[in-house]
């Protein structure tokens, strides 16, 4: 019994904390950032290979679909590994892909084995909106005493924020879009296992504010896509209802705090929005856009097997100098230029899949398809919960 109370502590903890890479628990002593996520995930996953043998994971009702996708995806990207202009990093890469992926379906496929499957993922929930929403305050507060930058060796406190006009909440991730892409998974195993009351609204109504107030257009764009997908499948006037009113009321308070609070020059900020001169946030995509069209088309062996898998900084050195995470910020684009089309193939099949087949969290997936439009998340560990959540959710008649 407290071996498995201690599990399921642990499995709670990791969903809590997936996406928080504010958080180095090697203190910079490591030539990468030892996430929570990679330490619960070494210390899960061979706990579950130990203590219990003989786990039917519930992937195996979807015939191991997802394993027969991403296997054929990786094959696609080892030719740009090896062939790759900077060998040692798209190894690296590769592994964490792999370390990401699997970790990820061991773990999601064991907790769908549980009786407490539903308490899991929604105390996993809920720790990680007061994990993430405390830090946000922590980030408005620092903001109003004028200390956006601070050093510790365990937790970055960097604030990230907007045009000097307000704090972008990010929560426990360092990127106000990547933030969004965990408040909205958060948000739909919300939607999904918590039950009908106050404190869902509540939850909901947190999570749809820090996506706001992230001030990401990607972040807020793909709320309103999976929002509005979620509720024409649902066809429930009821809970139309509610969910109209969790997307609109937090728009108003989000609103309130960035005029009144943050005395924001909302023309301004508006403006900055929607600005397309060069300098500005989609003026670099657009150019991002163009180096890779043209990476593409420059050989016939990029066109194949790319540039190397996540290997490009050395082409964007004018957009992002000395910067090793620098990519397109767009996953489609990055795949063909860095890995060759036959991976952009794939992982269209990959993530379209339990879209057609009608997964319980499809609106959330194409959330994601559209998300990745405008950012690459292929080493994001959130990306992959939700695609294996995902396939897991598939319905039995939906295969």
């Amino acid at each position: 019994m407290l071996k498995k109370n201690v599990t399921n502590c642990l499995l709670i903890l990791w969903i809590a904390l997936l996406g928080a890479d504010r958080i180095d628990l090697a203190g910079k002593n490591l030539f990468f950032n030892f996430t929570p996520f990679i330490f619960l995930s070494l210390l899960i996953s061979p706990l579950l290979f130990y203590y219990y043998k003989n786990i039917e994971f519930r992937i195996n009702l979807s015939e191991k679909k997802i394993l027969i996708f991403f296997s054929a995806l990786l094959l696609s990207i080892i030719p740009s590994v090896l062939l790759s202009n900077d060998f040692l990093l798209s190894l690296k890469r590769f592994i964490l892909l792999n370390f990401e992926f699997f970790s990820i379906f061991i773990i999601v496929s064991y907790i769908f084995t549980l009786h407490e499957v539903k308490k899991i993922l929604t105390v996993g929930a809920i720790l990680g909106i007061i994990f993430h929403s405390s830090f946000s305050l922590y980030e408005e507060l620092r903001w109003f005493a004028g200390s956006l930058n601070s050093t510790n060796a365990f937790i970055d406190l960097n604030i990230v924020p907007f045009a000097g006009y307000a704090p972008r909440l990010t929560g426990l991730s360092m990127d106000p879009n990547r933030a969004c892409l965990i408040f909205i998974s958060l948000l739909f195993l919300i939607f999904l296992y918590q039950k009908e009351g106050n404190l869902k609204f509540a939850l909901s109504f947190i999570l749809v504010t820090l996506i706001y107030l992230s001030l990401s257009k990607s972040g807020i764009l793909i709320l309103i896509i999976s929002i509005f997908y979620y509720l024409v499948i649902k066809s429930n006037r009821n809970e139309t209802k509610k969910i109209v009113m969790i997307l609109f009321l937090p728009a108003i308070f989000s609103l309130a705090i960035l005029i009144f609070v943050n005395e924001i020059n909302f023309g301004g900020f508006i403006s900055e929005r929607i600005s397309v001169v060069k300098g500005s946030s989609a003026a670099v995509h657009y150019s991002l856009g163009e180096i890779a069209s043209k990476t593409i088309v420059k050989s016939t062996s990029n066109f194949f097997i790319g540039n190397g898998f996540q290997a490009s900084q050395n082409l964007l050195e004018a957009y992002f100098p000395n910067n090793k995470y620098a990519n397109f910020h767009t996953l489609y684009l990055s795949l063909i230029a860095e890995s060759g089309i036959f991976s952009l193939i794939l992982m269209l099949i990959f993530l379209a899949f339990p879209v057609i087949r009608k997964s319980s969290i499809r609106p959330l997936l194409a959330a994601v398809i559209v998300f990745n439009i405008f950012y690459q998340s292929i080493l994001d560990p959130v990306f992959w919960f939700i695609c294996v959540l995902g396939y897991i959710l598939i319905p039995a008649d939906g295969k």
